[in-house]
């Protein structure tokens, strides 16, 4: 069993599930992250098309001083173990699609069109690893940051339990079914 699997699909369905809750604490974290303020949550993705960029996409929406719409999309990488170079020749493969993945976002995205989008790459990794992470992913991506997991581990764990004890009474009333 690779339980770091687990741990990746936790978080991973945190961000995906819950963007309320994890906006909540990268906040708290990380209070002049700019990010989120004056922009509206409009959609939240699992994993982007075809290649495997992110785990999660979130699209946020702004308007700029002309009334007009400006997206913002939000691509995130959970990962669970030791920082290697395959992190970065995954950030370079997602760099070489970034204008295809622009246009297909600033299209039609949440029912709304956006005129322009902004594109935001974000790790969710072990705290020891981010100054690693960072020093070879930026010179790859600028809008490269990441965030400690540890951060959103306890909200996870308590989500999962909370799972694990609706499974159970799954099994229960299946077992008084005779099944």
């Amino acid at each position: 069993m690779n339980a770091k699997a687990y741990v990746h699909e936790m978080v991973r369905a945190l961000l995906i599930y819950e963007p309320d809750t994890v906006e909540r604490l990268i906040r708290r974290y990380r209070p002049r992250w700019r990010l989120f303020s004056g922009r509206r949550l409009v959609a939240v993705r699992p994993e982007v098309g075809l290649s495997r960029f992110a785990d999660a996409v979130w699209v946020y929406v702004a308007r700029n001083r002309v009334g007009h719409p400006i997206g913002y999309a939000v691509f995130f990488e959970v990962k669970t173990g030791v920082f290697t170079q395959a992190w970065v020749v995954q950030l370079r493969g997602f760099v070489e699609e970034l204008p295809r993945v622009r246009r297909a976002f600033a299209t039609v995205f949440g029912r709304e069109r956006v005129d322009a989008m902004h594109s935001y790459y974000v790790y969710i990794c072990r705290e020891d690893q981010i100054g690693a992470l960072l020093r070879e992913a930026r010179r790859v991506y600028g809008h490269v940051t990441a965030f400690p997991i540890e951060l959103l581990l306890p909200v996870a764990v308590s989500r999962f339990e909370k799972a694990i004890e609706v499974a159970r009474g799954m099994v229960r009333r299946r077992g008084k079914q005779g099944f």
